[in-house]
């Protein structure tokens, strides 16, 4: 009898109440601090894979599918990826989305900026976060910054890819599948300059809004993503020291590069750069 009991007792379970939280995001920065504040509590499914470039991507049958489906969305801003902005609405995802430079206590920069004195959302609000316990921002765990290039971000998220076997019917974009950062050579570098993930400070902001939507999404396991929050910004702190370590000697000594995206991690460890130059077939 007490078989039985058990047998109708797992029946009842619906497949809904046993899924894990579904959580869409735009790029592999974004993936990094999601999964490292999820952990193995819920699928993650990333939207632009790590060999395409969100400034010419275009959504794909699946990947609308993937929105329109998710417990949450979490990308960078329509600076970027804003291929974003209208599918979300459509899909009735706007509040339920964590867009990252909308959010409160994000630094922010503008191309092109004259000593990037222009930081926005500097009057965050902590109270948001009382839920969190900030003195366990000192226990992170994360490896997102350990070389603070911005091509670390770039790594393969193939595991996220494999949740939307639906999306191996597209497979004919064959226009996504390029290194990321070539689609920067066709887009505007006017407004808000969207890296904001080469700055720690901003990486814990978003880690911290992560987890509070995880919170509400999962209140059976809120302690183990506070948890994991504290493990993240443990790790973030002492990667931060050591980085700005190895910088001592050398945080004045000018240089150039060839892309204008660096200036969150050049403002935050106080760096000089002295300018963009570009290779042009016009020249």
């Amino acid at each position: 009898m007490n078989k039985l009991f058990f047998a109708l007792g797992v029946s009842a379970l619906s497949p809904l109440a046993l899924a894990k939280p579904t959580i869409v995001t735009s790029i592999s920065p974004v993936s990094m601090i999601v999964a490292a504040i999820t952990g193995d509590k819920a699928e993650i499914q990333q939207i632009v894979s790590s060999t395409a470039s969100p400034h010419d991507f275009a959504l794909r049958p699946s990947d609308l599918r993937k929105i329109s489906n998710a417990d949450a969305v979490v990308w960078v801003g329509e600076s970027l990826e804003n291929f974003l902005e209208k599918p979300l609405k459509n899909a009735g995802k706007e509040e339920s989305s964590i867009e990252w430079l909308a959010l409160k206590g994000v630094e922010l920069h503008n191309f092109g900026e004259e000593g990037h004195d222009d930081h926005g959302h500097d009057d965050h609000d902590h109270d948001e976060h009382d839920d969190h316990d900030h003195g366990e921002h000192d226990d992170h765990d994360h490896d997102e910054h350990d070389d603070h290039d911005h091509d670390e971000h770039d790594h393969d998220h193939d595991e996220h890819d494999d949740h939307d076997h639906d999306e191996h019917d597209d497979h004919d974009h064959d226009e996504h599948d390029h290194d990321e950062h070539e689609g920067h050579e066709g887009h505007s570098h006017e407004g808000v300059d969207p890296h904001v993930w080469l700055s720690p400070d901003n990486a814990r902001v978003l880690a911290e809004a992560v987890t509070m939507r995880m919170v509400y999404l999962d209140s059976a396991n809120a302690e183990y993503y506070k948890a994991n929050l504290a493990a993240f910004d443990k790790g973030l702190s002492a990667k931060d020291d050591e980085i700005r370590h190895s910088f001592d000697k050398v945080s004045k000594v000018p240089y150039i590069v060839f892309h204008d995206a660096y200036t969150y991690f050049e403002e935050h460890y106080g760096l000089n750069n002295s300018g963009e130059v570009s290779v042009s077939s016009r020249a």
